[in-house]
């Protein structure tokens, strides 16, 4: 069947499905919007099940490195602790006192 005659054609239901697990941290009308749009050579898909679908555009664009998170979700960065402390000047979250989390040390970091 295609997405539109799916049981996640309904953006709530959609969200719904992803409710609880780490996928609700994605832009989930974002991806909700680029399923309903996609295409195979100029038609729109049909497949089973829907929800595995979504599933694997999540985890591509994760993959690439290029996922769209929820408004007000940061993404999260290794090696990097937890939020920064305002309190703190020399709060090690605060990217200004120390190099950037990649290991690249440019003159301007001391």
């Amino acid at each position: 069947m295609s997405f539109d005659q799916s049981e996640l054609a309904r953006y709530e239901d959609f969200a719904a499905a992803f409710e609880g697990t780490d996928y609700a941290l994605a832009d989930l009308r974002f991806y909700h919007a680029k399923i309903s749009a996609w295409r195979q050579k100029g038609e729109p898909p049909r497949r089973r099940d829907w929800r595995a679908t979504a599933i694997q555009f999540f985890l591509n664009d994760a993959h690439d490195n290029r996922l769209k998170l929820a408004p007000g979700v940061s993404p999260h960065q290794p090696g990097r602790p937890g939020p920064a402390d305002p309190a703190d000047p020399a709060d090690p979250a605060d990217p200004g006192t120390r190099p950037a989390a990649t290991g690249y040390r440019s003159r301007y970091d001391s």
